[in-house]
């Protein structure tokens, strides 16, 4: 299944396959509405997303039953503000990109948390955001997170930064956006150059997909049965890309404006996850 969050239905469209013939839209029975990003997906199936506007984080069924928030507010930690990015670890623990208090929370679970925050605003190393899209966890438990507007992909330990470090992007990628570990590293979507780079197991990044004649501002991508999905903010639409030739190419899209058929509509992407 593929799930989309857009901002402008407040909802998840949730699809069975590219082509639009099966989906659903999932919209969390909350007031206000949510403005939903991220979303990421539990180890029992529930969708967890970042509510920009209401400054949360809303857990679901991916049924769209039963939303649920998790927020720190009247915690040591305090309110988050305008999250984006949003993430779960394998030992259930969720990492917000708490992109309007310029750091990175983490809740140590959906039920009950505890709760833990690191960065400061500005550009110091380490610890420093100015405004961080998105978080994720690689496979020895160590936390990504990209910076665009401080033009970096950082990574650390744990929660108190331990051996933070600012790991290389290739020439001309200056606004990493999205972030997402894989089985082969990490996914990172790229808007400088309309690309997803692959970030290695050595520390090593490499443009992956070149998306300079198709994509216009790839804010998300996922790994999909060999393939990569990717979710594109300024043309509203997913397309799907599979290695051929030496290099990738598109095999397949998904506008989000239905035309004279009705079809799933997604305007204002946010993101993207994968089951």
């Amino acid at each position: 299944m593929i799930y989309l969050s857009d901002e402008r239905q407040h909802a998840v469209v949730v699809l069975a396959a590219l082509d639009g013939s099966s989906w659903e839209t999932l919209a969390p029975a909350l007031t206000p509405a949510p403005v939903p990003a991220g979303p990421a997906l539990t180890a029992d199936g529930r969708l967890v997303l970042a509510d920009r506007a209401g400054s949360t984080i809303v857990v679901m069924t991916t049924a769209g039953e039963d939303p649920e928030l998790l927020d720190p507010a009247g915690t040591p930690v305090g309110a988050l503000k305008g999250p984006t990015g949003v993430t779960v670890d394998a030992g259930g623990a969720v990492y917000i990109a708490d992109t309007g208090n310029h750091r990175i929370v983490r809740a140590s679970c959906v039920d009950a948390p505890g709760w833990s925050a690191w960065g400061t605003p500005g550009t110091a190393s380490p610890g420093g955001f100015l405004a961080p899209t998105g978080v994720a966890v690689d496979g020895a438990g160590r936390v990504l997170v990209t910076d665009p507007a401080a033009h970096r992909l950082v990574r650390f330990d744990d929660m108190t930064g331990l051996n933070w470090t600012e790991l290389p992007l290739p020439a001309g990628a200056t606004t990493p956006y999205g972030v997402r570990w894989d089985t082969a590293g990490a996914l990172v979507t790229e808007l400088a150059t309309r690309s997803v780079l692959r970030l290695h197991p050595d520390d090593s990044a490499s443009v992956l997909i070149d998306g300079t004649d198709e994509l216009i501002a790839p804010v998300a991508a996922a790994a999909d049965d060999g393939t990569v999905l990717v979710a594109d903010a300024g043309a509203a639409q997913v397309t799907r890309w599979a290695a051929a030739g030496g290099g990738w190419q598109a095999t397949g899209r998904l506008a989000g404006a239905p035309g004279a058929l009705p079809g799933p509509e997604f305007t204002r992407l946010t993101g993207l996850a994968v089951s």
